[in-house]
């Protein structure tokens, strides 16, 4: 019993600070020197804070962002599992330099059997593996810097097999608003 009103009381937390994050994003002002750079996050939590466990997803699922933008993305993964990738989806592409700090560590892939889940676009062939939550050291945190295409509906999609079924491809993998999402790259 002590157990379940620890998890409800982390779960608590870790939802009220999803919130906080949420409202985070900002834009720097724009100069000439220095074109606007916005600050966008996103949070994996695990299916427990929904009530329902093998269900991990991303909060938000659906988002805006503003079109030919530098945008600076931070994942912070309270999801303990790590789960099999297809062949180069551990690697990291599409960000600037190809390259993410996973965990304050510059990177350019992460070892296949250490991810957690990953944020892939098909379209704009970006692709960042996010590690795990080390519960000594805490959340997974990836940071990523990549460039806006012009204005458009984009697909998004985790490639770690997290959910549920004996593929992992069931349950959260497959419903819309969990492991997948759509970023609408807009002025609005």
């Amino acid at each position: 019993m002590k157990i379940i009103n620890g998890l409800k009381q982390l779960s608590l937390l870790v939802l009220l600070g999803v919130m906080a994050v949420s409202c985070a994003q900002k834009v720097a002002p724009k100069t000439r020197d220095n074109p606007a750079v916005y600050h966008f996050s996103l949070t994996i939590l695990p299916g427990e804070v929904q009530g329902k466990p093998g269900w991990p997803f991303y909060t938000p699922a659906d988002f805006t962002l503003p079109p030919d933008s530098e945008v600076v993305v931070t994942i912070t993964n309270y999801d303990p599992g790590t789960e099999p990738v297809p062949s180069g989806r551990n690697v990291v592409s599409g960000t600037e330099g190809n390259s993410e700090l996973a965990n304050g560590k510059p990177v350019s892939s992460l070892e296949a059997g250490l991810v957690s889940h990953t944020f892939s676009i098909e379209k704009l062939k970006l692709n960042v593996p996010v590690p795990p939550l080390v519960k000594k050291s805490g959340p997974g945190v990836v940071v990523f810097r990549f460039h806006t295409p012009a204005e458009g509906t984009y697909p998004w999609q985790c490639w770690a097999a997290c959910g549920s079924g004996k593929s992992g491809w069931e349950g959260a993998m497959s419903t819309e608003g969990f492991m997948t999402g759509t970023l609408k790259v807009s002025r609005e």
